[in-house]
């Protein structure tokens, strides 16, 4: 019973995302878990061992605070689905990685350049040749598609609605605080640990629902696995690799930063794959056929 209310709510869900998108932002549910963070940061004290465990604190308060909030909703399908929305962003992704994708099929490197800036990479895109634009917005789509959809989909499922707005302030504290360095080494373990986890599972079901698009669109989907495979342990990214349709393309160090469409998402750097002609509809269309097998799934 539970899995079948939970059913209806992720399909309820999904249509909502589709056809609504993200609210704005000033109350947009993952801006106001990023506020969260950045209150945390400002009061953590000094000292590894005390950023430790200020951290792990920190983010168990808020997702007990957040798990408890979206608890006290409505147990409707209608009403649990539309706020299970704002927690997704596959129709802000797909436009964002359209848009790039259309500017570099008119020749405009410029426009993809700074539409690549402005959605979907944290660093400074003036210098990226087309083939590296392609491939930044590819990794985008493919990392986004885990963190923003298949993740999300599969903690409604488990867990219901707290579990899916556990899930985003985990990936929205890894996000911001889940880098190794001096600021962040300590502060940010415990989130980076627990979204490592909780994205053990959902990563690799998007690299098999890519791939099995990828066979779906371009015939290459036994190809693309393989690959994803096989550089699983190499790449921040694998979905990237799987992405590309199985280019066996050699890859090299990316400092490109990719980004969610949500406020307050950062990651840290990854490698990424050179471009090939065609690659960009191939995997926005294999995403999407993805995306569609995953809700197809879930309806039945």
């Amino acid at each position: 019973m539970y899995l079948s209310h939970r059913s209806q709510t992720l399909l309820i869900a999904l249509i909502a995302d589709a056809l609504l998108g993200d609210p704005p932002n000033a109350w947009h549910p993952v801006a106001l878990m990023g506020r969260w963070m950045h209150l945390g940061e400002r009061f953590a004290p000094q000292g590894a061992t005390a950023r430790l465990l200020w951290g792990g604190m920190w983010l168990t308060a808020g997702a007990a605070a957040t798990g408890s909030v979206v608890a006290l909703l409505p147990d409707h399908p209608v009403v649990r689905g539309l706020a299970a929305s704002t927690l997704m962003a596959y129709r802000g992704l797909d436009r964002a990685v359209g848009e790039v994708q259309t500017a570099l099929e008119r020749g405009d490197l410029a426009e993809a350049r700074r539409l690549l800036g402005w959605h979907l990479v944290s660093r400074p895109t003036a210098d990226l040749r087309a083939d590296e634009v392609a491939g930044a917005a590819i990794e985008s789509l493919a990392e986004n598609l885990s963190d923003s959809l298949v993740a999300p989909a599969l903690a409604l499922l488990v867990g219901g609605l707290p579990a899916i707005a556990v899930y985003r302030l985990s990936n929205t504290a890894d996000a911001m605080w889940g880098y190794r360095n001096e600021r962040y080494e300590y502060l940010g373990k415990t989130a980076a640990r627990l979204d490592d986890a909780l994205n053990l599972l959902p990563a690799r079901l998007t690299a098999a629902l890519i791939a099995a698009a990828a066979q779906i669109v371009c015939g290459r989907g036994m190809i693309a696995w393989q690959i994803a495979r096989r550089d699983a342990r190499a790449y921040c990214v694998a979905e990237c690799r799987v992405a590309y349709g199985g280019d066996g393309g050699g890859a090299r160090h990316d400092p490109y930063q990719t980004r969610t469409l949500h406020p307050w998402k950062r990651f840290p750097p990854a490698r990424r794959c050179h471009d090939r002609r065609g690659a960009p509809d191939c995997a926005r269309r294999a995403a999407a056929a993805g995306g569609r097998r995953s809700a197809g799934n879930v309806e039945r």
